[in-house]
């Protein structure tokens, strides 16, 4: 235990020399570029958010939007604070580059949280959809309040704090089996995603059948967003598998991409996610108080009119 403790501090004491490895031309540029991407595409999430906030209020999935809305601006303000502190690190004292370490370090586990419960989420949601649609009476029982996804996001930070909590204990304490659970769990966990993916198969054939002929089911498919997302984590997780054969920490890896890459997603997937988002996200791009928009994207004259259209309440069991 103290063996793997005293690793761990080396290893801090060492962050000077990963910070200058960092300095490397392709992954500074890399790095780069995606986090201005990371930057730019936030402001204009948030008020696409904002603006479809009192319309969608009475749509059945809207806590799960809102839950994940609050994580992705909760995460933003840690990386923003986690940025200060490095600044403030690097400007007095090189010292203080093990707490720099140590801070990175619970932030890449609250990511990992995150993106784990939001897995978790959209899992649920896409089997509750499924059973919703092909079997309606059970909606009374699979009908999700804001009280039940509260116990559903309380259980699942429990559980996968204490998984994390498991597999430290086990590193520290040089089990041999360590590796064994945490590829259990890690697979466990992907294969209730790959079948909650699986599931939307079914139902995207039925929601085009039901509702194509409606014009404003087309303007407003605010599931699209849970169901578009869902699917580009389930896509991305195959896009980056040759990062894991080149790289014996692909465990660790991967909870890394996936934290950062699932924030991304889930914002690209709502602005593109229907008509009026998308349009809206347009009418941001064009309007003049676009300044304002990146310095105040939380004040309410950054908000974009548009027209109000009328929306059928197409999340029946029926169409769903």
């Amino acid at each position: 235990m103290y063996k793997n403790f005293s690793q761990l501090i080396s290893e801090s004491e060492n962050v000077t020399v990963y910070l200058e490895e960092a300095h490397n031309s392709e992954f500074a540029l890399l790095g780069g570029i995606c986090a201005i991407v990371f930057c730019v595409i936030f402001p204009f999430y948030i008020v696409v958010y904002r603006t479809n906030r009192q319309r969608e209020r009475s749509t059945p999935i809207f806590p799960i939007i809102k839950h994940i809305h609050s994580t992705v601006v909760r995460t933003y303000f840690l990386l923003f604070g986690c940025f200060v502190i490095i600044i403030i690190s690097f400007a007095l004292s090189s010292m203080l580059l093990i707490l720099v370490f140590l801070i990175a370090i619970l932030s890449a586990a609250y990511l990992v949280m995150v993106s784990k419960v939001n897995h978790l989420l959209m899992g649920i949601l896409a089997i509750q959809r499924f059973g919703i649609c092909f079997h309606p009476r059970s909606e009374n029982y699979l009908k999700i309040t804001h009280e039940t996804l509260n116990w559903i996001v309380a259980i699942g930070y429990a559980y996968f704090v204490l998984e994390k909590v498991v597999s430290f204990w086990m590193y520290f304490c040089e089990f041999e089996d360590v590796k064994v659970f945490y590829m259990f769990s890690y697979i466990s966990m992907h294969l209730f995603l790959l079948i909650s993916a699986l599931a939307y198969i079914p139902l995207i054939l039925n929601i085009w059948k039901t509702s194509k002929h409606l014009k404003s089911a087309q303007l407003h498919k605010l599931q699209n967003h849970i169901m578009c997302q869902f699917l580009l984590i389930i896509a991305s997780k195959f896009i980056y598998i040759p990062i894991f054969l080149f790289n014996g920490d692909w465990f660790a890896v991967n909870e890394a991409l996936d934290g950062y890459i699932s924030i991304f997603l889930i914002q690209a997937s709502y602005l593109v996610c229907n008509h009026r988002n998308l349009k809206t996200f347009f009418d941001s791009i064009d309007s003049r108080n676009v300044c304002k928009l990146f310095c105040c994207p939380f004040s309410k004259g950054s908000r974009v009119g548009v027209v109000a259209q009328p929306v059928m309440r197409i999340y029946s069991t029926n169409v769903q």
